[in-house]
């Protein structure tokens, strides 16, 4: 019906296709800048094209046609973009409509006989399953062996015309989407020896000869970018471990110059393509960081550099925010650059910029190794009198952060500076009240409270004392106090309890004058985290006395702060928990080992029940339960077969005595090789399914193995007596890896065979 229509209209003046193409272009929504423009036109010509690529319509006809149309459209493609539009239509109109042009037949693929069995059975399931994930599963594996197989694209398109027999397109751009959304959701594991990452599985090997089959570097080009693009579709879909996976290739790739660079660098621009609120949920999951890294790495756009000057550049606060989000999920390399922004005198001039970055440079934590100094020396650019109070307030709450000496003298300093200003109106810059500064001052303070030393709390006692009224509420300020302990500051405490018993009111005739109480509460709630004997007897006096009164409510409550502080709390392990869907197993068990830790890891399945326990001793595996199996057989087994649910990790050191692995296992070894199985596993399960009754052959059954045989002899009486492979796994107290590859590896050498 299609062919019969499209020759329809190929009678029709190509003036009426090119109108409705402009029509669909706008409607469309996409072509919002020339460039793209052209894309789009392009695009329709492709599609026109391909009834010709497919040999469907005489391609002679199709030919004069097409020509005919683009001189029709020519003239709504952008006029700068012209010539690069007709570059294109004649490079790919060439070889598509030419008349007498003709489609050379690939040679058949001269295949191993074990693999060229394999994909027949492959394409047998692919043709009698339903629509869905096993399906998906049988043709991922059925294009990834033929890619491996191949030599040449022309052998590679040879072995996947088969399935367009079975409603599969074997473009490559499918084919490559196709083994994307079967790949592990782990992503790049980190091997712990060499510092790089594990060995690739299959599945992303055929990824890799798929592109480098591509015969020129045009071809290439095409398919590494749509290599990058199912990336990019992978973590649209929410699986950042298959998108970084992915993306590490094509940066191997890169670095290996298998693609020109130029086709590269345009594909490092293609980061608008990615969903930002999916980016901004994976930015504020700590376990994702590495794989969002990785992600963010490839793109030019999503660099600390690059993100920055988009942050400069943002014109609302959610654009801000998420920018923020994403240059703080860089870490160490992501504030180097903050850093250096702060320094450029540029950044001083734009406040908004300059409290953003500020903001950044407080929240992300700063490396062992890096100097203190040089982070005060470029915070103190933007905490001069002259500053704009926003940007002075981030400045102060990162000074506040730290107790080194540096940020110490830089705040007694700010503090010398606003109580001048205060003092001296006239001497204020232009643009900023009386009220910013006493706001600033009252920052000040908090930072000098917080930071905790001897020099820093006398210099905010001396401040809380004062009465001075041009510098606002002092013994407000005092109050800050409350986040220091002053117990081993006698002569502070001293100060601080005089002050307050000087404000207590005092009964006149059976009357309160509570024109003197109005700095009590300050006073009172400087000294609420100094759990000292002589603040204790204070506090219980001024209850006594003044039990309805505010202050004396606060004395109350901070009376019971200490009691609670004084009772021996009962000892609780530290714990925490997650979602094993986006954190992985292999990449919790990895953070588990590398920090040396001991206790229990209990996997919980969607139903909230556990599924299975580990007992980790210094980072390595002590015991593994999962149902009927228990240690390397159950830790494999979770490794094959993993399912979603969540984790919670508790440390101990009480793991049962009895039935331990001994000595405990090492853990990274163990990750590599569940790893390894389970891409065999994914092998083996596509080959003969769950359900699936085998039945011999009559063949020689004999197959290379490390397996026990009579083990061997056991799994082979068990498939042949009419178990199903899922029968067969749960016959044995192993992990389903040695019996699912034995049962393949027997299907592989036709010993057995798929029964109807």
């Amino acid at each position: 019906m299609l062919i019969e229509e499209f020759g329809i209209l190929l009678r029709r003046p190509p003036g009426m296709l090119a109108a409705d193409a402009m029509r669909w272009i706008g409607e469309s929504g996409r072509a919002s800048k020339p460039d793209a423009l052209a894309d789009q036109i392009f695009h329709s010509v492709r599609k026109i094209a391909m009834m010709g690529e497919f040999d469907l319509v005489p391609r002679a006809a199709l030919g004069g046609f097409l020509n005919d149309y683009c001189q029709e459209i020519l003239t709504s493609c952008p006029a700068a973009e012209r010539p690069r539009f007709i570059d294109r239509v004649v490079e790919y109109g060439a070889t598509l409509t030419a008349p007498g042009a003709v489609l050379e037949q690939a040679q058949p693929v001269q295949m191993r006989g074990a693999s060229a069995h394999k994909m027949a059975v492959f394409l047998d399931q692919i043709e009698a399953a339903e629509p869905g994930e096993h399906r998906d599963e049988v043709a991922s594996e059925f294009m990834t062996t033929a890619a491996l197989e191949a030599s040449t694209s022309e052998e590679l398109n040879a072995s996947l015309a088969p399935l367009k027999g079975v409603g599969i397109d074997p473009a490559t751009e499918n084919v490559l989407q196709s083994i994307a959304k079967t790949l592990p959701g782990w992503g790049a594991l980190q091997s712990l020896e060499d510092g790089g990452t594990a060995p690739a599985g299959e599945r992303l090997g055929a990824m890799r000869q798929i592109v480098a089959l591509g015969g020129n570097d045009e071809e290439v080009a095409k398919r590494f970018r749509e290599m990058v693009h199912a990336a990019i579709a992978q973590f649209n879909d929410g699986n950042v471990g298959r998108s970084q996976s992915i993306l590490v290739l094509a940066q191997q790739m890169a670095t290996d110059q298998r693609v020109k660079p130029a086709y590269v660098e345009s594909l490092r621009n293609a980061s608008d393509y990615l969903d930002m609120e999916r980016l901004r949920a994976a930015a504020e999951k700590s376990e994702s960081l590495p794989a969002l890294r990785t992600l963010m790495a490839f793109f030019h756009a999503l660099a600390p550099e690059a993100l920055l000057k988009s942050l400069r550049d943002a014109g609302d606060e959610t654009r801000r925010h998420d920018l923020s989000s994403l240059i703080e999920a860089h870490g160490a390399a992501g504030r180097a650059h903050v850093l250096d922004v702060l320094d450029a005198p540029e950044t001083a001039q734009d406040s908004v910029f300059a409290a953003a970055a500020l903001r950044l440079l407080r929240r992300i934590p700063r490396p062992a190794d890096a100097s203190a100094e040089r982070d005060v020396a470029a915070v103190l650019k933007h905490a001069t009198k002259n500053t704009d109070p926003a940007v002075a307030t981030q400045a102060i709450y990162f000074l506040g952060q730290s107790k080194s000496e540096r940020d110490e003298r830089a705040l007694l300093g700010l503090l010398r500076t606003y109580e001048g200003l205060l003092g001296r109106p006239a001497a204020m810059p232009a643009g900023i009240t009386v009220d910013d500064i006493s706001g600033l001052l009252d920052r000040t303070c908090g930072a000098l409270a917080r930071c905790g030393t001897a020099r820093a709390l006398r210099t905010l006692v001396d401040h809380g004392l004062k009465v001075a009224p041009e510098l606002g509420d002092c013994a407000k300020r005092l109050g800050e106090g409350s986040h220091a302990d002053f117990s081993p500051h006698p002569e502070l405490l001293a100060r601080i309890i005089a002050g307050l018993r000087a404000e207590l009111p005092r009964a006149m005739l059976g009357l309160r004058l509570k024109k003197e109480s109005g700095r009590t509460v300050h006073f009172v709630r400087a000294l609420t985290g100094t759990p000292h004997p002589d603040v204790k007897t204070l506090f219980q006096e001024i209850v006594k006395k003044h039990g309805d009164a505010d202050f004396a409510i606060l004395a109350a409550e901070a009376l019971d702060t200490f009691s609670a502080r004084e009772k021996p709390e009962a000892p609780t392990a530290a714990a925490f928990s997650g979602d094993l869907s986006f954190f992985g197993l292999p990449m919790l068990l990895q953070t588990l080992s590398q920090g040396m830790m001991s206790g229990l890891l209990t996997l919980i399945n969607t139903a909230g029940q556990p599924a299975s326990k580990l007992w980790l001793q210094s980072g390595r595996l002590r015991h593994a339960s999962l149902g009927r199996l228990s240690g390397e057989d159950a830790l494999y087994e979770l490794l094959i077969r993993p399912f979603p649910g969540t984790f919670a990790f508790v440390h101990r050191d009480d793991a049962p005595a009895e039935g331990g692995l001994e000595p405990p296992r090492d853990l990274n070894g163990m990750i590599f090789e569940g790893v390894r199985r389970h891409d065999e596993w994914k092998r083996a399960a596509a080959l003969v399914a769950d359900g699936a009754h085998l039945a011999p052959t009559g063949k020689d059954h004999k197959v290379e193995t490390t397996q026990p045989a009579d083990f061997v002899d056991a799994v082979w009486e068990m498939a042949t007596q009419g178990a199903t492979v899922s029968e067969c796994e749960a016959g044995f107290a192993v992990d389903s890896y040695r019996v699912r590859t034995l049962l393949a590896s027997w299907v592989e050498i036709d010993a057995l065979k798929l029964a109807a």
